[in-house]
């Protein structure tokens, strides 16, 4: 079971948000 605090559900958040930029930034690079 995961627990949905405020604070895993942001720091989860935020984990997708830098992978998804390092995936564009990746792209524009090529």
């Amino acid at each position: 079971m995961l627990n949905f605090t405020p604070y895993s559900v942001t720091r989860t958040l935020a984990i997708f948000e830098m992978s998804n930029l390092a995936e564009e930034n990746y792209k524009k690079n090529i």
